[in-house]
């Protein structure tokens, strides 16, 4: 994936983000275009992109019987349909990832509509959130691990859908995001979580955002770690599935302070000098968030889990972009640099965080 075109097309759409931000409507149309240009970006890269050739290698490999689809082991149930439909279809593996990144933006797009419902925002924010989403999430997720970009998409609409009491067709999203990537059980926590626990004020947030951040920085988190995984070994019987749980748990791991999960802390003590009169409607995202934050630093050792943690912060460009909106409508003290300016942490964050030298030569 070439570096170059890349972020000629992140400027590109910044630059669209920052013409929504003055409230100037754009056509719908030129929205998808960037979706397509995108797509084609992500399907015409390199076989050298971590994961893709085990992707590319599943697509040509996987038959076109569909008894054979839902018996698969080498994939989740949903993403090998989804493989044996395109298939029977007699495309190529370019064109499965061109489709994969328009089925993800057409689930987000349903998202935003329904972000907007819930948070009564009367204005575009799809160039905005497609930016930050873009810039943090997009390539990672459309272009290295797909089946779980799939799940992450479901599970965004799920939680809205059920926020907005669309319970039937939310409970059918979150089943389709289980069926294409296992971590996707998440979705269930966050919903109990959610819906469950009782909102707090913003001190509270506060105070308990800092309170983990200290056990992080000082280290309580790692023997914590080391403690929950004894326990979960006592379950394991068999000593040749002890070996192999070890392995998993240990494997890649990293110990230490990680700049990502410092970012993490930074925005959710932003968020927590939102205005409270803000700050109410979304205390149900922000729990989700919180809760992130906390499996976060318990599992920070496990590099793996950051994909399940991701559930959790991608909420918080919902939250961003809905402070930003209801601060400019009642005038409260939040102005246009406070969001143009987390938009270039959020890109310098992704330069620096998420391996660029693996994703672009």
């Amino acid at each position: 994936m070439n570096l170059f075109i890349v972020s000629i097309f992140l400027l590109w759409c910044l630059f669209l983000g920052f013409i929504e931000l003055k409230k100037i409507k754009l056509p719908k149309t030129i929205w998808w275009l960037n979706v397509i240009l995108f797509a084609f970006i992500c399907c015409t890269r390199d076989t050298n992109v971590p994961d893709t050739s085990e992707y590319i290698k599943f697509y040509n490999n996987i038959s076109l019987y569909f008894s054979s689809w839902i018996t698969n082991n080498d994939t989740e149930i949903g993403y090998s349909i989804l493989m044996g439909i395109i298939k029977s279809l007699n495309l190529n593996y370019q064109s499965f990832f061109f489709i994969i990144v328009i089925i993800n933006f057409f689930v987000l797009n349903k998202t935003i509509n329904e972000c907007k419902e819930y948070f009564k925002i009367d204005h575009n924010i799809h160039y905005i959130f497609f930016i930050l989403y873009l810039s943090f999430y997009g390539i990672y997720y459309n272009a290295m691990v797909l089946r779980a970009g799939i799940a992450i998409s479901f599970c965004l609409y799920s939680i809205f859908l059920l926020l907005n009491k669309k319970y039937i067709v939310g409970m059918i999203m979150v089943l389709l995001s289980n069926i294409f990537h296992n971590s996707a059980i998440v979705a269930f926590l966050i919903i109990l979580f959610a819906f469950i626990l009782p909102g707090f004020k913003r001190k509270f947030y506060r105070k308990y955002i800092l309170f983990i951040l200290i056990i992080y920085l000082i280290g309580i988190n790692n023997i914590i770690f080391y403690n929950i995984i004894d326990v979960l070994q006592d379950f394991v019987v068999s000593n040749n599935m002890g070996r192999i749980y070890q392995s998993y748990i240990f494997k890649d791991n990293n110990f230490g302070i990680a700049f990502k999960v410092l970012y993490y802390f930074l925005i959710g003590l932003y968020i927590t000098f939102i205005n409270e009169n803000i700050f109410l409607k979304m205390k149900k995202l922000i729990n989700v968030y919180c809760i992130g934050l906390t499996l976060s630093i318990l599992f920070s050792s496990i590099t793996a889990f950051s994909r399940l943690t991701d559930f959790f912060f991608i909420f918080y460009i919902f939250i961003l972009i809905n402070a930003y909106f209801k601060a400019n409508k009642e005038n409260y003290k939040i102005n246009i640099f406070d969001f143009i300016l987390f938009v270039f942490i959020t890109m310098i964050n992704y330069s620096i965080v998420n391996t660029i030298e693996d994703v672009f030569y």
